[in-house]
């Protein structure tokens, strides 16, 4: 089974899944701003900055 997970948190996604990085042994893939995505036009102006992580 693959599963696929998308979190989002306040501004501080990037320091918590290096955190979990670290703690579980995982590694992260995938790290970008909303604005870096292809739904970038959908975001607000003020999530813009905020980081997106896939698995």
């Amino acid at each position: 089974m693959k599963i696929n997970s998308y979190l989002m948190f306040d501004g501080n996604c990037e320091a918590a899944f290096k955190f979990y990085e670290q703690c579980l042994g995982g590694k992260i893939t995938m790290m970008m701003t909303h604005k870096e995505a292809p739904s970038a036009e959908n975001v607000s102006s003020e999530w813009q900055d905020k980081r997106v992580v896939g698995k």
